[in-house]
């Protein structure tokens, strides 16, 4: 049997800012790298796997 459960977090201020500011290098990184792979298929008509995107976002391009 499946069960569910609701939490609610009561965050503090400092918090809630280390989340946005969290939250906000995420979208930036994804929106990125969704535009790098976009370029690439338009110009290679080949996409990037998700383990190359990650190789590029570590710096570890070989």
């Amino acid at each position: 049997m499946l069960r569910a459960v609701k939490v609610r977090l009561y965050l503090t201020t400092a918090q809630q800012a280390h989340l946005v500011q969290a939250y906000s290098c995420v979208s930036w990184v994804w929106n990125q790298s969704l535009c790098v792979m976009s370029q690439t298929y338009k110009k290679a008509g080949k996409g990037l796997s998700a383990y190359d995107m990650k190789k590029q976002i570590l710096g570890k391009e070989s």
